[in-house]
């Protein structure tokens, strides 16, 4: 975790003089004995002000956040706002802190309700300010602030200023009388606080009629009368101006900061002017921007003359401008000199490079041009963004870059194939380009860095593993291993490069094993895009050993990794894990919904083993609900998704599905043709150890059994089922016996039919499984009746066991006569979407970024954020993915 910025700590400093509000503060007064204050308005009313004004004279101790972007990321929000409360015990929240900083996971809730409890004991009273809440768009920060606010101790009070409601429970605090409201009807002046503020603090000599007029005319807007007052000092004709006052606020920005400005002395204006481009701003940043000495000196009296900047800590350090005022600034600069901004924002970048502020290094060193700069200053983030996820953040740099500069430095070259390759427009032919001019450029200098030949040797492996090519991925993979320093974060890629080779040759063990090390390294190192996929195949292969429950736990655990506003391919997987095994525990419904979540996902991760994954078990579902036509197509796009991407694997696996529902409605020409090409043969010293083929044996096994040729059918199934029993893949066992059962009953053996029906009976039991007996119909069905009706033996086996079987024998005999679950009703929305949000949601669902959104309709992206976070609201969910499943069950999307 970065070190704090402990300016975002600092209570804003209430200057003498301001209008005193008595009626607002008591209000906040009698807030304190309910759970929140909302103070809601646009900028310009005052928000912070009143607070400022409010909090020495407050009978509870307040903490202070000030909120920016960067507190999207759960982590960092909750660690400032335990770092804030800690200003009031410096233990307060310790072992929320501290699980907060781990490398492990993050469980939200679990660490809230640690900091909750915490609260509780300590023995005072608290209050909170959030400031600036409207920045906050990350949904797990929203569920996370929800939770605590449901469960807030008495002893703390939460206050929140922004610009827009926030997706938080409003009307449930609404309803049981625990939220008070300040709104922009509540935060104007009054006629006579209008009075005091232009006469005692703006020190202007006005009669009641000219105070009225300028009350009326800005309607109370605290911003708009402090530029008009700024406007009117040292003018002679004061009431002509008073006169002539009129506008939007829009317009009294544009035009009475301009006038505002033009009082400026040249020293102050220009010093305004080059400082805008700040976020933030202390003494030695700002002479290290404008070059001169003054700084201090400078902004303390831009503060005593109240000219739209605030002091954020009481030893007049930090300061920021007023948005509004900084806005007007930066369209002057850009209107006066254009030239200028380049130099000022590359001083910005060495300033904040010297202070260890990277990405704010970044983006000025970006924005004024510096691309050497840039490109050095990426170069050093490069790695800890890939690991983290961050390849769509890492892109956009690159692309700010201008080619030559990304060509002529390898690791920029391989940071472009890493970002290509987690990308959802995955190209293989051009990540393998990019690497490969890394690795060209690392030899051209004659000493090449091992570090660097083990890095691209690790994203080749990862590409030849995608590809379905084990064993030239084993073999970079331990090449890289042998160039990668010890402690490189890239030997949790290259671990899970060898665990799905082991997985290739057949060696389950190992492969869970690597697996196990895969998971472990990526989440010490924060390489989450390794820890969810190394987490989902670790899963796949419980399945495979027939694990279903653990399987099921270890996806979910997945999906509590992720990181919405980082998605990865490997939650599609465990999507795809969940639907497969709900399926074979015959909860269709529940199987749909995580088949559309991972489909959400799919369009912004892309991936053609993702995609395939997520395909095979959507055919399936369809099958299951008697969609034949559906479950066609699907394996149709798969396959051809496969060969535009150029992996075998998933080529042949669509293809062998096909084959297999060819079968299932007698086309036998298209099933013979397939086996002709695949290359199979029932002989294959593979099919002693399939690993990722056994899809293609089996499918193999049922066309020859159609063939007639019985005899090949078996011997292959008995291969197959002794690699299974070997490898402890009871999963992959089950799915054998059921088929050696059905082949040994069509052959009249009905007793070693019967007695491989009670091996995968035994095998299956535990688990749940359903659908692997009862996608075979009718001749299944004829089989378990006729395992329930044959007379018991003493060889049968244990009785109490053999009656647990036939009881699951029962179950699975009522689920062939079950009819298909119907479709859960759509629930309707407690407040039906507005048109806009409709409008949004569709934009959505097609793919566009909020910044997309707003270009397209032509609104702010601050507005876009506003409407997105009102549907969540509305649709009950927290993220994209989660919006756009429920908003298709609702029937609201096309």
């Amino acid at each position: 975790m970065p070190e704090l910025l402990r300016t975002k700590l600092f209570v804003p400093r209430h200057r003498p003089g301001l209008v005193s509000r008595p009626r607002l503060t008591g209000r906040l007064n009698a807030g304190l004995n309910h759970k929140l204050t909302l103070i809601a308005a646009p900028a310009g009313f005052g928000k912070t002000t009143l607070l400022s004004g409010w909090i020495p004279e407050s009978p509870r101790c307040v903490t202070w956040l000030s909120l920016d972007a960067g507190d999207n990321d759960p982590a960092r929000f909750w660690v400032y706002v335990i770092a804030s409360l800690q200003q009031v015990h410096a233990d307060l929240g310790a072992n929320a802190l501290a699980q907060l900083q781990s490398p492990q996971p993050l469980a939200l809730n679990a660490i809230v309700a640690s900091l909750i409890n915490d609260i509780s004991a300590f023995p005072d009273s608290v209050a909170t300010v959030l400031e600036d809440y409207h920045v906050i768009d990350a949904q797990p920060v929203h569920a996370a602030l929800a939770y605590f606010i449901d469960h807030l101790p008495h002893n703390l009070h939460l206050t929140i200023t922004t610009r827009v409601d926030p997706p938080l429970p409003l009307a449930r605090l609404r309803a049981r009388d625990q939220l008070t409201e300040l709104r922009a009807n509540d935060l104007r002046f009054t006629p006579d606080e209008a009075a005091v503020f232009l006469g005692a603090t703006m020190q202007l000599n006005l009669s009641a009629e000219e105070v009225t007029a300028l009350d009326t005319r800005t309607e109370g807007w605290i911003a708009g009368l402090q530029i008009a007052a700024l406007s009117m000092q040292g003018r002679d004709d004061v009431s002509g101006f008073v006169r002539a006052f009129s506008g939007s606020h829009r317009h009294i920005v544009g035009y009475l900061a301009e006038e505002v400005l033009n009082q400026r002395p040249h020293g102050t204006l220009s010093f305004l002017l080059q400082t805008s481009i700040l976020s933030r701003l202390c003494a030695s940043l700002c002479d290290r921007v404008t070059g001169g000495s003054d700084g201090q000196e400078i902004l303390e009296k831009l503060e005593q003359t109240n000219l739209f900047i605030t002091a954020l800590d009481d030893e007049r350090v930090w300061y920021r401008y007023h948005p509004l005022f900084a806005e007007v600034l930066q369209a002057r600069l850009r209107r006066t000199s254009p030239e200028l901004a380049p130099e000022l924002h590359r001083r910005a970048a060495v300033w904040h490079a010297d202070q260890g502020m990277m990405h704010e290094a970044v983006r000025h060193a970006l924005a004024g041009g510096d691309f050497d700069e840039g490109a050095r200053l990426i170069e050093d983030l490069a790695g800890d963004m890939l690991r983290r996820g961050a390849g769509t953040s890492l892109a956009s740099w690159l692309d700010a870059l201008p080619a030559d500069v990304v060509l002529a430095r390898p690791r920029l070259c391989l940071a472009r194939a890493w970002a290509i390759y987690l990308g959802p427009s995955l190209d293989m032919e051009d990540v393998e380009e990019w690497a490969q001019l890394a690795m060209d450029h690392g030899r051209a200098t004659g000493d090449p860095d091992a570090a660097l030949m083990g890095e691209v040797a690790a994203l080749q492996a990862m590409i030849a593993s995608t590809r379905g090519e084990s064993a030239r991925s084993r073999d970079l993979a331990y090449q890289a291993l042998a160039n990668l320093p010890t402690d490189s974060p890239w030997r949790s890629a290259v671990t899970f490069c060898l665990a799905t080779a082991h997985i290739a040759a057949g060696d389950i063990e190992a492969a869970a094993h690597a697996f196990d090390e895969a998971i472990e390294l990526s989440t010490l190192d924060g390489t989450h895009y390794v820890q969810l996929a190394a987490a989902a195949f670790r899963a796949d292969l419980l399945v495979l050993q027939g694990r279903l429950g653990r399987a099921r736990t270890l996806y979910e655990q997945v999906l509590s990794w992720e990181n919405p506003d980082l998605p990865q391919k490997g939650a599609v997987m465990a999507h795809a894990g969940l639907a497969n095994i709900l399926c074979e525990q015959n909860q269709l419904e529940a199987a749909l919904f995580h088949i559309r979540a991972g489909a959400v996902l799919i369009d912004q991760v892309g991936g053609a083993w993702s995609e395939h994954v997520l395909a095979r078990v959507s055919a399936r579902v369809q099958m299951a609900q008697g969609d034949w036509a559906t479950a066609q197509k699907t394996l149709e796009r798969s396959y051809h998704n496969g060969q535009r991407n150029q992996v075998s694997l998933v080529i042949s696996q669509a293809a062998a599905l096909r084959a297999v529902l060819c079968l299932t409605h007698n086309d036998l020409e298209a099933a013979n043709r397939w086996a002709a090409e695949s290359g199979l043969h029932a002989d294959d010293a593979e099919a002693d150890h399939p690993g990722w083929r056994e899809l293609e044996y089996l499918a193999l096994a049922r066309v020859l059994d159609v063939q007639g040729n019985q005899r090949d059918a078996l011997a292959l199934l008995d291969r197959l089922l002794q690699s299974a029993e070997i490898e402890g893949r009871n999963g992959s066992a089950i799915a054998v016996l059921v088929l050696q059962a059905l082949l040994l009953a069509a052959r009249g053996v009905q007793p070693a039919a019967l007695a491989q029906l009670q091996r995968a009976l035994a095998l299956a039991e535990p688990e749940g499984y359903v659908r692997v007996f009862i996608d075979e119909g009718d001749a299944m069905q004829a089989l378990l009746t006729a395992y329930r009706s044959r007379p018991r033996t003493p060889a049968g086996g244990d009785p109490p066991v053999q009656r647990q079987l036939e009881a699951y024998a029962d179950r699975l005999l009522a689920a062939f006569d079950r009819p298909r679950e119907p479709q859960t009703p759509s629930s309707s929305l407690i407040e039906p979407l507005s048109e806009r949000e409709r409008e949004i949601l569709q934009l959505i669902a097609e793919g566009l970024s909020n910044q997309e959104i707003a270009d397209q309709l032509v609104i702010a992206h601050s507005t876009v954020k506003s409407h997105i976070n009102a549907i969540y609201g509305k649709l009950g969910t927290h993220r994209r993915t989660q919006a756009l499943v429920a908003a298709r069950e609702m029937g609201l999307l096309d």
